[in-house]
């Protein structure tokens, strides 16, 4: 009976202390403590979930110059010639990365000198982001259809002092005028290079 009441009183105690752990532990952000240490909410980092995981994403980046290739899904016939692709290029270009005020596992991307592109990004694990399909203006690419808004989507990791994406332009191009239907083309800027200056 001795043994069995020891028993219970170590149990007890060895309970009671792994209870303890967590009464000294202050966890921020929606954490839970389990055995002392803190288990952060997604979108949230350090010992005491205190500091936002996307933060160490905000800054400025340049961005390289790109290739697009696009393509169409009827032809246009330049000369009797049929055209189903075609490529171009971007020049470098510069973008800020800052806060998405409504999501803390979001930031938003935009270009610095068209306020008007701006993409939202979604951070997942291993400092990745996808890029879910959404409207923007993106004049710089499709200006020579005359287009203003495209929607866009990609994907992209966070990487040493900058960032790798590729992003998929998707718009209309109206050709009626000229006897076609509306066409929809499909463009890629495949590993966008962005490196921090900011």
């Amino acid at each position: 009976m001795k043994k069995i009441n020891l028993l219970l009183i170590v149990f007890s105690m060895l309970a009671f202390s792994c209870k303890d752990e967590c009464k000294k532990v202050d966890c921020l952000n929606g954490a839970t403590c389990e055995e002392g240490v803190c288990i952060c909410a997604d979108g949230y980092t350090g010992e005491d979930c205190g500091t936002e995981t996307r933060a160490q994403y905000y800054g400025t980046y340049a961005m390289d110059s790109t290739d697009v290739y696009c393509e169409l899904d009827t032809p246009i016939y330049v000369s009797g010639t049929p055209i189903t692709e075609f490529n171009s290029s971007l020049d470098g270009l510069t973008f800020e990365i800052y806060e998405d005020p409504d999501n803390v596992s979001s930031v938003i991307i935009q270009d610095t000198s068209n306020v008007d592109f701006t993409l939202k990004a979604n951070i997942k694990a291993n400092n990745n982001f996808t890029i879910d399909p959404q409207k923007v203006n993106i004049s710089n690419l499709a200006s020579q259809f005359n287009v203003d808004t495209v929607t866009a989507r990609g994907s992209g990791t966070f990487q040493d002092g900058g960032f790798v994406v590729t992003l998929v332009y998707e718009f209309p191009i109206d050709l009626t005028d000229l006897s076609y239907p509306i066409i929809n083309a499909e463009c890629t800027q495949s590993n966008i290079y962005g490196t921090k200056i900011n």
